[in-house]
Protein backbone atom coordinates (compact mmCIF):
# COMPACT_ATOMS: atom_id res chain seq x y z
CA UNK A 1 0.00 0.00 0.00
CA UNK A 2 1.10 3.24 -0.96
CA UNK A 3 1.00 6.43 1.64
CA UNK A 4 -1.60 8.63 0.83
CA UNK A 5 -1.99 12.49 0.67
CA UNK A 6 -4.37 14.43 3.04
CA UNK A 7 -5.82 17.96 1.84
CA UNK A 8 -6.69 19.81 4.96
CA UNK A 9 -8.52 22.47 3.60
CA UNK A 10 -8.91 25.53 6.40
CA UNK A 11 -12.03 27.97 6.01
CA UNK A 12 -11.49 32.07 4.47
CA UNK A 13 -7.70 33.02 6.28
CA UNK A 14 -5.82 35.93 4.46
CA UNK A 15 -1.97 34.77 4.21
CA UNK A 16 0.00 32.10 6.30
CA UNK A 17 -1.44 30.62 9.76
CA UNK A 18 1.49 29.07 12.10
CA UNK A 19 1.00 25.51 13.68
CA UNK A 20 4.16 24.45 15.76
CA UNK A 21 5.99 27.27 14.51
CA UNK A 22 4.89 25.45 10.72
CA UNK A 23 3.44 28.06 8.64
CA UNK A 24 0.53 26.67 6.54
CA UNK A 25 -0.66 27.49 3.60
CA UNK A 26 -4.90 27.53 3.30
CA UNK A 27 -4.66 24.37 1.64
CA UNK A 28 -1.61 22.15 3.29
CA UNK A 29 -0.96 18.75 2.00
CA UNK A 30 0.55 16.46 4.65
CA UNK A 31 1.58 13.07 3.79
CA UNK A 32 -0.03 10.19 5.65
CA UNK A 33 3.31 8.96 7.28
CA UNK A 34 3.22 13.00 8.95
CA UNK A 35 -0.38 12.61 10.03
CA UNK A 36 1.02 9.45 11.84
CA UNK A 37 3.42 11.21 13.86
CA UNK A 38 1.75 14.12 14.41
CA UNK A 39 -1.13 11.81 16.29
CA UNK A 40 1.74 10.45 18.63
CA UNK A 41 3.26 13.49 19.53
CA UNK A 42 2.63 13.94 23.46
CA UNK A 43 1.17 17.54 23.32
CA UNK A 44 -0.25 19.56 19.96
CA UNK A 45 -1.39 22.73 20.10
CA UNK A 46 -5.10 23.79 19.48
CA UNK A 47 -4.58 24.37 15.37
CA UNK A 48 -2.57 21.29 15.16
CA UNK A 49 -5.71 19.78 16.71
CA UNK A 50 -8.25 21.02 14.33
CA UNK A 51 -6.13 19.99 11.05
CA UNK A 52 -5.40 16.59 12.49
CA UNK A 53 -9.51 15.91 13.20
CA UNK A 54 -10.63 17.48 9.23
CA UNK A 55 -7.45 14.73 8.52
CA UNK A 56 -8.84 12.11 9.91
CA UNK A 57 -11.96 12.60 9.15
CA UNK A 58 -11.70 13.18 5.51
CA UNK A 59 -13.91 10.78 2.93
CA UNK A 60 -10.65 9.28 1.78
CA UNK A 61 -10.97 7.89 -1.96
CA UNK A 62 -9.42 4.79 -1.24
CA UNK A 63 -9.81 3.79 2.95
CA UNK A 64 -7.77 0.83 1.68
CA UNK A 65 -4.44 2.46 0.58
CA UNK A 66 -3.51 4.12 3.84
CA UNK A 67 -1.97 1.59 5.88
CA UNK A 68 -0.30 2.43 9.42
CA UNK A 69 3.11 1.81 10.21
CA UNK A 70 2.64 0.32 13.55
CA UNK A 71 -0.52 -1.17 15.94
CA UNK A 72 0.65 2.02 18.06
CA UNK A 73 0.07 3.93 15.48
CA UNK A 74 -3.40 2.76 14.54
CA UNK A 75 -4.51 3.16 18.21
CA UNK A 76 -3.78 6.71 18.17
CA UNK A 77 -5.51 7.22 14.53
CA UNK A 78 -8.35 5.27 15.57
CA UNK A 79 -8.63 6.98 18.66
CA UNK A 80 -8.36 10.34 17.19
CA UNK A 81 -11.42 9.11 14.27
CA UNK A 82 -13.11 8.91 17.58
CA UNK A 83 -12.84 11.77 19.33
CA UNK A 84 -13.03 14.08 16.33
CA UNK A 85 -16.38 12.89 15.61
CA UNK A 86 -17.56 13.25 19.13
CA UNK A 87 -16.26 17.17 18.30
CA UNK A 88 -18.45 17.59 15.12
CA UNK A 89 -20.79 20.03 15.62
CA UNK A 90 -24.48 19.09 15.65
CA UNK A 91 -26.53 20.51 12.52
CA UNK A 92 -29.78 19.10 10.71
CA UNK A 93 -30.60 20.20 7.01
CA UNK A 94 -34.34 20.90 7.29
CA UNK A 95 -36.48 21.98 10.44
CA UNK A 96 -37.70 18.17 10.65
CA UNK A 97 -34.89 16.89 11.05
CA UNK A 98 -33.53 15.36 14.33
CA UNK A 99 -29.41 16.34 14.82
CA UNK A 100 -29.32 13.09 17.14
CA UNK A 101 -31.51 10.33 18.93
CA UNK A 102 -31.91 10.19 22.39
CA UNK A 103 -30.79 6.56 24.49
CA UNK A 104 -34.34 4.65 23.80
CA UNK A 105 -34.21 5.73 20.36
CA UNK A 106 -30.81 4.45 19.71
CA UNK A 107 -31.70 0.92 21.01
CA UNK A 108 -34.93 1.11 19.09
CA UNK A 109 -33.25 1.43 15.79
CA UNK A 110 -30.78 -1.54 16.75
CA UNK A 111 -34.11 -3.43 17.28
CA UNK A 112 -35.65 -3.00 14.11
CA UNK A 113 -32.19 -3.40 12.49
CA UNK A 114 -31.58 -6.86 14.61
CA UNK A 115 -35.29 -8.12 13.64
CA UNK A 116 -35.58 -7.07 9.62
CA UNK A 117 -35.89 -10.14 7.78
CA UNK A 118 -33.54 -9.13 4.99
CA UNK A 119 -30.49 -8.43 6.69
CA UNK A 120 -31.30 -11.36 9.02
CA UNK A 121 -30.98 -13.67 6.03
CA UNK A 122 -27.47 -12.26 5.02
CA UNK A 123 -25.36 -14.56 7.18
CA UNK A 124 -25.39 -18.35 7.19
CA UNK A 125 -25.23 -21.37 4.80
CA UNK A 126 -29.60 -20.85 4.64
CA UNK A 127 -29.13 -17.36 3.98
CA UNK A 128 -31.20 -16.76 0.60
CA UNK A 129 -28.52 -13.95 -0.70
CA UNK A 130 -25.70 -16.08 -0.19
CA UNK A 131 -26.21 -17.89 -3.88
CA UNK A 132 -22.94 -17.79 -4.97
CA UNK A 133 -20.78 -21.15 -5.07
CA UNK A 134 -17.69 -21.03 -3.35
CA UNK A 135 -18.30 -17.22 -2.81
CA UNK A 136 -19.16 -15.42 0.47
CA UNK A 137 -20.65 -12.06 -0.11
CA UNK A 138 -20.57 -10.64 3.43
CA UNK A 139 -22.97 -8.13 2.70
CA UNK A 140 -22.17 -5.93 5.71
CA UNK A 141 -22.31 -3.38 3.07
CA UNK A 142 -26.01 -4.42 2.50
CA UNK A 143 -26.92 -3.75 6.25
CA UNK A 144 -25.38 -0.66 6.84
CA UNK A 145 -27.82 0.51 3.87
CA UNK A 146 -30.72 -1.12 5.72
CA UNK A 147 -29.50 0.66 8.90
CA UNK A 148 -29.04 4.01 6.94
CA UNK A 149 -33.10 3.87 5.61
CA UNK A 150 -33.96 3.13 9.04
CA UNK A 151 -32.19 6.23 10.95
CA UNK A 152 -33.73 8.44 8.05
CA UNK A 153 -37.15 6.80 8.23
CA UNK A 154 -36.75 8.17 11.96
CA UNK A 155 -36.00 11.87 10.08
CA UNK A 156 -32.61 11.77 11.49
CA UNK A 157 -30.30 14.00 9.35
CA UNK A 158 -27.49 12.84 7.19
CA UNK A 159 -25.11 14.92 9.54
CA UNK A 160 -25.89 12.94 11.92
CA UNK A 161 -25.37 9.54 10.46
CA UNK A 162 -21.68 7.75 9.26
CA UNK A 163 -20.23 5.10 7.54
CA UNK A 164 -17.60 3.70 9.80
CA UNK A 165 -15.43 1.12 8.28
CA UNK A 166 -12.51 -1.36 10.02
CA UNK A 167 -9.91 -1.54 7.27
CA UNK A 168 -7.32 -4.05 7.62
CA UNK A 169 -6.77 -8.12 7.36
CA UNK A 170 -9.79 -9.49 9.56
CA UNK A 171 -9.24 -13.47 9.87
CA UNK A 172 -12.73 -15.10 10.77
CA UNK A 173 -13.02 -18.63 10.52
CA UNK A 174 -11.90 -19.57 7.27
CA UNK A 175 -12.03 -16.25 5.66
CA UNK A 176 -9.73 -12.94 6.09
CA UNK A 177 -11.84 -9.90 5.40
CA UNK A 178 -10.04 -7.02 4.12
CA UNK A 179 -12.63 -4.74 5.96
CA UNK A 180 -15.76 -4.68 7.63
CA UNK A 181 -18.49 -1.52 7.24
CA UNK A 182 -21.39 -0.46 9.62
CA UNK A 183 -23.85 2.94 10.48
CA UNK A 184 -22.65 5.16 12.91
CA UNK A 185 -25.70 7.75 14.47
CA UNK A 186 -24.71 10.15 17.01
CA UNK A 187 -26.80 10.05 20.10
CA UNK A 188 -27.20 12.39 22.74
CA UNK A 189 -23.38 12.59 23.81
CA UNK A 190 -21.77 9.92 21.68
CA UNK A 191 -21.60 7.91 18.43
CA UNK A 192 -23.15 4.64 18.14
CA UNK A 193 -22.32 1.92 15.60
CA UNK A 194 -25.89 -0.13 15.20
CA UNK A 195 -24.16 -3.28 14.08
CA UNK A 196 -26.80 -6.51 13.77
CA UNK A 197 -23.32 -8.80 14.26
CA UNK A 198 -23.32 -6.78 17.94
CA UNK A 199 -25.74 -7.82 20.68
CA UNK A 200 -26.57 -4.26 21.35
CA UNK A 201 -25.57 -0.70 19.97
CA UNK A 202 -21.84 -0.03 20.81
CA UNK A 203 -19.45 3.59 20.80
CA UNK A 204 -17.42 3.85 17.96
CA UNK A 205 -14.53 2.92 19.16
CA UNK A 206 -15.80 -0.52 21.61
CA UNK A 207 -16.84 -1.03 17.83
CA UNK A 208 -13.47 -1.14 16.28
CA UNK A 209 -11.67 -2.65 19.30
CA UNK A 210 -14.06 -5.72 18.58
CA UNK A 211 -12.48 -6.02 15.87
CA UNK A 212 -8.61 -5.84 16.66
CA UNK A 213 -6.84 -8.78 17.78
CA UNK A 214 -4.38 -8.25 19.84
CA UNK A 215 -1.90 -5.01 20.60
CA UNK A 216 -0.31 -5.11 17.01
CA UNK A 217 -2.96 -5.38 14.82
CA UNK A 218 -3.27 -2.35 12.33
CA UNK A 219 -6.52 -2.19 11.37
CA UNK A 220 -7.83 1.10 10.86
CA UNK A 221 -11.10 3.40 10.96
CA UNK A 222 -12.74 5.34 9.31
CA UNK A 223 -15.76 7.96 9.39
CA UNK A 224 -17.06 8.39 6.39
CA UNK A 225 -20.14 10.27 4.37
CA UNK A 226 -23.63 7.38 4.92
CA UNK A 227 -23.90 6.69 1.78
CA UNK A 228 -20.83 5.39 0.43
CA UNK A 229 -21.37 2.30 -1.16
CA UNK A 230 -17.56 0.73 -0.99
CA UNK A 231 -13.91 1.16 0.44
CA UNK A 232 -12.15 1.68 -2.45
CA UNK A 233 -14.38 4.83 -3.91
CA UNK A 234 -16.48 7.40 -2.53
CA UNK A 235 -19.19 6.83 -5.38
CA UNK A 236 -22.46 6.01 -3.15
CA UNK A 237 -25.06 3.43 -3.93
CA UNK A 238 -25.95 2.86 -7.50
CA UNK A 239 -30.04 3.37 -8.23
CA UNK A 240 -29.56 -0.11 -10.47
CA UNK A 241 -28.50 -1.75 -7.43
CA UNK A 242 -32.34 -1.72 -5.97
CA UNK A 243 -33.66 -3.36 -9.35
CA UNK A 244 -34.38 -6.64 -9.47
CA UNK A 245 -32.22 -9.40 -9.64
CA UNK A 246 -28.99 -7.35 -8.51
CA UNK A 247 -27.51 -8.98 -5.55
CA UNK A 248 -29.71 -11.40 -5.68
CA UNK A 249 -32.81 -9.01 -4.78
CA UNK A 250 -30.75 -8.19 -1.68
CA UNK A 251 -31.63 -4.26 -2.09
CA UNK A 252 -35.18 -4.77 -3.84
CA UNK A 253 -35.95 -6.58 -0.85
CA UNK A 254 -34.53 -4.24 1.73
CA UNK A 255 -35.86 -1.43 0.46
CA UNK A 256 -39.32 -2.93 0.00
CA UNK A 257 -39.14 -4.01 3.83
CA UNK A 258 -38.93 -0.67 4.97
CA UNK A 259 -40.34 1.39 2.39
CA UNK A 260 -43.14 3.73 4.51
CA UNK A 261 -46.66 4.42 3.03
CA UNK A 262 -46.37 6.01 0.07
CA UNK A 263 -42.99 6.34 -0.55
CA UNK A 264 -41.45 5.01 -3.55
CA UNK A 265 -37.75 4.09 -4.20
CA UNK A 266 -36.68 7.15 -5.68
CA UNK A 267 -38.02 8.67 -2.76
CA UNK A 268 -35.55 6.15 -0.12
CA UNK A 269 -32.69 6.96 -2.75
CA UNK A 270 -33.31 10.58 -2.17
CA UNK A 271 -33.29 10.25 2.02
CA UNK A 272 -30.08 8.39 1.72
CA UNK A 273 -28.18 10.79 -0.80
CA UNK A 274 -25.90 13.62 0.62
CA UNK A 275 -26.08 15.75 -1.90
CA UNK A 276 -27.97 18.80 -1.58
Amino acid sequence: MRWCQLSVRFGLVVGLMLVSGEPLAIARILPCNEIFARLQKPSITAAESKILDRAVLRDFEDLTDIEAPSGKAADAWNARVVAALDRTPMTVDTEYEKPFLNQMEVVELYRDAKSNDVMANTCGENSRYEKQKDVTIGFCFGRAVGVHLLARNRNLTNQAIRKVWAVGAMPADDITWSHHVATAVRGAERWYVIDPLFDYPVPVSAWIDGWKHGPKDKLLLFATKPDRFGPESKEPLYPATTKRGSYFNFFYDLFKSVRKEGETVADQLRALSTEP
